[in-house]
């Protein structure tokens, strides 16, 4: 066997195909290695492109806004790996005299809102007004300037440029009703107006009135508060640490205005990830066979779906009941679903490319073995059989040297892809917070009697590494025994005299 081995290494033409289909069997291998990359991309991004929102509720999970959010649960959930973080606050305010000396303070004359942002206002540059160098940006700060009301503007005398005087009250909502307590006077620059429908007489930063409340010794109440987790992989660890803070919602509970509660809007994420962990699984579970399948490399790969949905029917058959929405520009917000679909379809079409090269090199090395060992010996078996050996016999010479290096590269291919199997290069892209879903202030989850987990044990069956070693052999076996049949049904005399080529 060795000694016809070093025959066909010294035929340059034949040698050259032989280092083309290793070079295609590189690829394939380069191609894998890519497509792992690919994947652990697909699962560390997927933070990015879907963004897991979380939010302090009511009890029930019914309300968003107008809640009674202490200070400190705040603050745990904005030091626990959140960013984008949108607060409000509600106050009250006497401006006029008569208002201020009233014995009991029943709500005042002047409606306060602050926030942190125009969206956490759900407020549009368009609405704004500032004067020169001034601009939202001030809401993220602490200072004492302010955005006013065109109509209580009017109704106060005050512009831009002025100082308003005002007495704040913080508000408490419980179910008796409003309950104010007071601040003290604050001196607030005005700095702009707005005209947004509906407004508050006074805008200004929700810090510099957590400051004058802390100040005075009142304590300060946020109404609305929302984030986007920093790492949604790790969602079961911040779950855990919020539980310490937060209750979990409870649709039954009937306090409106407690903000105690918290929601995590992960359904998206959860599924989604879930979806991506299954998928990794059959990758896993398939790596053996594929390893068999070209004989010691690696060929193998896996595909991502996520549930069927997309925006393109809805859009049409709208535009079908509805003709007058073609003169509409309408926007369709899916959360980060459409530009996932689309890397996980790109990721999925590599899949495809991945499985066509390493069957056409699986292929490849077969032919190229049995050209080899088979076909090219056609004068070796004229000469075996002239020395008076018997075609049972020439057909144990030949076979013999390439059933064995099939079963020995079908053993390297197994332990290789069992090796790999077990090993860090694959199981660290699974391994994640998302292997247990947790429900835990997930509302989504909470009309569902049981929420499935998808199977995703990524085990090889023992029988595996047996079977498709056997079933390798079997068919280089039985190909081989045709084609060698084909070379004995020629005389000797005939091949060794150049007219049975």
């Amino acid at each position: 066997m060795f000694v016809q081995v070093k025959y066909q290494l010294r035929s340059r033409g034949r040698s050259v195909l032989v280092l083309c289909v290793a070079a295609l069997l590189a690829a394939c291998m380069a191609f894998y290695v890519g497509n792992i990359g690919v994947n652990k991309a697909a699962l560390q991004s997927l933070s990015d492109s879907v963004p897991v929102t979380v939010r302090i509720t009511s009890r029930n999970g019914a309300k968003t806004a107008g809640l009674n959010i202490e200070a400190k649960p705040f603050d745990h959930l904005t030091e626990a790996g959140v960013h984008d973080v949108r607060c409000t606050a509600v106050a009250a305010g006497a401006f006029s005299p008569e208002v201020r000396a009233q014995e009991m303070f029943l709500g005042g004359d002047t409606i306060v809102r602050a926030g942190n942002s125009l969206e956490a206002l759900e407020l549009s540059a368009d609405n704004l007004h500032f004067a020169d160098g001034q601009s939202a940006a001030f809401l993220s700060g602490d200072s004492a300037q302010c955005v006013i009301g065109e109509g209580y503007a009017e109704r106060t005398g005050l512009h831009p440029g002025d100082t308003l005087s005002l007495e704040i009250y913080t508000v408490r909502q419980s179910m008796n009703g409003t309950i104010y307590q007071m601040i003290g006077d604050a001196a607030l620059e005005i700095i702009g107006t707005h005209s947004a429908p509906g407004g508050a007489d006074v805008i200004l930063p929700v810090n510099f009135l957590r400051t004058e409340a802390e100040t005075a010794g009142v304590s300060f109440l946020y109404d609305s508060c929302s984030a986007l987790v920093d790492d949604s992989t790790h969602l079961k660890d911040f779950k855990a640490e919020m539980q310490k803070y937060f209750m979990d919602i409870n649709l039954s509970a009937e306090d409106p205005n407690a903000g105690d509660a918290l929601s995590v809007e992960d359904e998206l994420f959860v599924k989604t990830a879930s979806r991506l962990r299954q998928n990794i699984a059959l990758f896993q579970s398939m790596l053996v066979p594929f390893f068999a399948l070209i004989i010691g490399l690696v060929v193998l790969t896996t595909s991502f779906m996520l549930p069927n949905g997309t925006i393109e029917p809805f859009d049409a058959a709208l535009h079908v009941a509805v003709p007058e929405t073609s003169e509409l520009t309408i926007t369709y917000g899916d959360n980060g679903y459409g530009d996932l679909m689309t890397s996980l379809n790109n990721a999925r079409m590599s899949a495809v490319l991945l499985f066509a090269g390493g069957v056409i090199a699986a292929v490849g090395i077969v032919v190229l073995l049995l050209y080899f060992f088979i076909v090219k010996q056609k004068k070796r078996t004229a000469i075996e059989r002239s020395l008076g050996m018997s075609k049972a016999q020439c057909r144990i010479s030949l076979m013999a040297g390439i059933l064995v290096l099939a079963l020995v590269a079908s053993v390297i291919g197994v332990g290789i892809g069992a090796v790999l199997l077990q090993s860090d290069v694959l199981t660290d892209t699974a391994q994640s917070e998302t292997e247990e879903i947790d429900t835990m202030f997930s509302i989504w989850a909470k009309g569902q009697t049981e929420v499935t987990e998808p199977e995703t044990d990524a085990t090889v069956p023992v029988a595996v590494y047996v079977f498709i070693p056997v079933c390798l052999l079997v068919f280089i076996f039985l190909l081989s025994l045709v084609l060698m049949n084909r070379n004995l049904k020629t005389e000797p005399i005939l091949l060794l005299s150049g007219k049975g080529e």
